[in-house]
């Protein structure tokens, strides 16, 4: 993570990303604290620096009051918020063990922090569309994980629109965050994995709620699923069980079994180098050939377009499906620059991620097109 600006193509729209997949602090082993700390320096140093290059100003022009003192606000609370946010986080090693949970009315913590913010958020838009929902959590971890969500919204577009749904007839409840009229640097890596990014991914993580993002051209959408509904029975609260998807995880790095499908070369290493740290079952094949000849099936296929635009692949994957049972998730690897794009539920279906991000989203892209074909018949 940096502060560097990633290029976005938007010709082709972005899939959902699935997110907090692997574990923080196998994320954090790995180097981000160092990224994570150099972005909190940096955000801080930013807003000091408009501080001081104001104060500079009114000094020169005689000019400090009530107006100008406004003026200092905005870099000042973004200090201020930093700060905090970082406290959250570093409390949140804590909170692993906690496991105190009771009924929460999801709709009114919600309302109360939509209400805080569009108090101390006057020039954005802050709209809830609400539907009544009880769910199981700590009820302090899932107020701190609201109010991270909001606070990373607000800080990356005007225009923030809250949701929250119950699908009719599933034990689950969604609430979708919309972020649009964007800042100039929403589409930052900085700006998108902000410290309130790694809030509620941890608390996400500690509490068992799904967590999925889009980022597109002119707005940024979450959702966030939970599991574990309450609905109100005899005056009674109880607790409604999610679906059997929950029982078995589509993606498990010591079972789920990948074959990454390519030519001796420069790509392939570099899949193998990504994958090989968080899957167990990782197998290295450079020809359809081998593909073929083998007795077993994986649960997905990395390839790249000339492997995978041919008959010889889409007979043995037919063939495959066939032997399984099931769908098997593939994703094709393409020299298209700025491509995330997860497939869909069919027999046919491919997730595409651009060569150039193969480090950073491929294994994103193997668990969300599992999640996919998870379950699903061919």
């Amino acid at each position: 993570m940096g502060a560097t600006t990633r290029p976005v193509a938007w010709g082709t729209s972005l899939g959902f990303e699935s997110v907090f997949q692997q574990s923080l602090g196998d994320a954090m082993a790995q180097g981000r604290w160092q990224g994570l700390m150099a972005s909190m320096g940096a955000d801080m140093a930013e807003s000091v620096r408009q501080t001081l290059a104001g104060v500079s100003e009114l000094a020169r022009s005689k000019r400090i009051g009530v107006h100008e003192a406004r003026w200092l606000q905005e870099p000042l609370m973004r200090l201020y918020q930093t700060g905090v946010s970082a406290q959250k986080l570093s409390r949140l090693v804590d909170r692993a063990g906690t496991t105190a949970q009771e009924t929460v009315s999801l709709d009114e913590l919600v309302a109360d922090a939509v209400s805080h913010h569009q108090q101390r958020s006057p020039s954005h838009r802050i709209v809830a569309d609400l539907t009544m929902l009880d769910v199981q959590a700590e009820p302090e971890a899932l107020a701190s994980a609201m109010d991270s969500l909001l606070v990373w919204g607000i800080n990356l577009g005007r225009d923030v629109n809250v949701r929250l749904v119950r699908e009719r007839g599933a034990a689950r409840g969604e609430l979708w965050l919309r972020v649009s009229e964007l800042n100039d640097r929403a589409h930052d890596d900085r700006q998108l994995n902000s410290v309130d990014w790694y809030v509620l991914w941890q608390l996400a993580r500690l509490k068992g709620v799904k967590v999925k993002r889009k980022v597109e051209a002119d707005r940024i959408r979450v959702m966030v699923q939970f599991a574990r509904v309450m609905s109100q029975h005899s005056g009674m609260a109880v607790l409604e069980v999610g679906p059997a998807q929950e029982e078995v995880p589509a993606f498990d790095p010591d079972v789920t079994e990948v074959w990454c499908v390519m030519p001796r070369g420069n790509l392939s290493v570099t899949a193998i180098t990504a994958l090989r740290p968080h899957v167990r079952n990782l197998k290295a094949l450079t020809d359809l050939r081998s593909l073929a000849d083998s007795t077993l099936v994986p649960d997905c296929v990395v390839s790249t377009t000339e492997f995978l635009d041919t008959e010889a692949f889409r007979h043995w994957r037919r063939c495959a499906q066939e032997v399984r049972g099931r769908t098997i998730a593939v994703v094709e690897v393409t020299a298209v620059a700025n491509v995330f794009d997860v497939g869909g539920f069919g027999s046919r279906s491919m997730a595409r991620v651009s060569a150039s991000t193969v480090r950073d989203k491929l294994l994103s892209a193997i668990v969300f097109e599992l999640s996919h074909v998870s379950g699903d018949g061919h």
